[in-house]
């Protein structure tokens, strides 16, 4: 009875520390590749532009810019730990959308608008100013 008790205790303990966690564990170990695809964050739209629609609407006015730098993968997959879910947003009006691949494989889509706020596979809100600064700086770069 005793090893029944603590089994299901370990079981409780378990789910309940599985849920309450907020921090995003992503698997990107394997990361090998990045593409940014982006526009000016000063253009206005008479509505939002969420993540599924983005190129769509914007067409041939973004850019494109491919990360592949060993060292800032390893830069960016520091960032990406310190990934935090928030809770449900307003639409986000997006500005800039990232496709991570692991091994040439789309592993995950992260969009942001012009104030940093971010959405993952256009269903999961998070916090991650580090990985914002650093697509940010890169977007600067690239528009230099």
């Amino acid at each position: 009875m005793s090893s029944i008790l603590k089994k299901g205790v370990i079981i409780v303990v378990y789910f309940l520390f599985s849920f309450s966690c907020n921090q995003i564990n992503g698997d990107y170990k394997e990361l090998s590749r990045i593409e940014v695809h982006f526009v000016d964050k000063e253009i206005s739209t008479f509505f939002s532009i969420d993540c599924s629609t983005f190129e769509v609407f914007f067409k041939k006015r973004y850019k494109v810019l491919r990360i592949v730098d060993i060292k800032e993968i390893e830069e960016i997959k520091k960032c990406l730990g310190k990934s935090r879910k928030l809770p449900a947003l307003e639409d986000i009006d997006v500005r800039v959308k990232v496709y991570l691949y692991s091994d040439e494989e789309l592993s995950s889509i992260f969009c942001f608008d012009q104030f940093g706020k971010l959405v993952l596979n256009n269903k999961e809100y998070v916090e991650n100013k580090c990985f914002v600064d650093f697509i940010n700086n890169k977007i600067d770069l690239a528009n230099q």
